[in-house]
């Protein structure tokens, strides 16, 4: 996850398997409150591009890339770049005070799979970090925090990931 700029640009790589089968298409899921906020998604199987299609759920987006080759194992590397997603805090400063922010979101993937091994990375623009999620296992190193990695991660898992910086 990039917080370097004011959008957050999501680059996910997402390396699946279907034994004894081969792997047509994948999809991902975004809990809606995030779909709302998604302004760009692309994704890739090496150079070639993917189609990607969405459907709305009640509680959640799943969104669909069909492969342009099967395979019983792809790698798929997925661009997401949301925008709303940081707010200022506090909300009111001095003028000679640097403006902080928050950034909320899930510390996992948010996969309609079980996941075998999974870590989120996010680098934020300075080192000047007041606060994050503690989940561990974690890493804080310069403008890094690195959560994982988690093993054997639950479909649709979810635990808040919120850094002050």
């Amino acid at each position: 996850i990039d917080l370097t700029t004011s959008v957050a640009r999501h680059d996910i790589t997402i390396e699946a398997t279907n034994e004894g089968g081969s792997v047509n298409s994948l999809d991902f899921t975004l809990e809606n409150a995030y779909a709302d906020k998604l302004a760009f998604i692309a994704a890739s199987q090496g150079e070639a591009k993917l189609q990607v299609t969405q459907k709305r759920g009640e509680s959640d987006s799943t969104y669909t890339m069909q492969m342009n080759e099967a395979a019983e194992s792809v790698t798929v590397i997925v661009e997401l770049t949301f925008t709303e997603t940081m707010a200022p805090f506090p909300t009111q400063i001095a003028q000679e005070e640097s403006q902080l922010v928050t950034y909320n979101d899930n510390v996992f993937f948010y996969s309609p799979y079980s996941v075998d091994t999974q870590t989120t990375t996010v680098t934020v623009p300075s080192d000047n970090i007041k606060d994050q999620t503690m989940q561990t296992p974690f890493q804080v190193k310069d403008k890094t925090i690195t959560y994982g990695p988690y093993e054997n991660v639950e479909a649709k898992s979810s635990s808040p990931l919120r850094i002050h910086f």
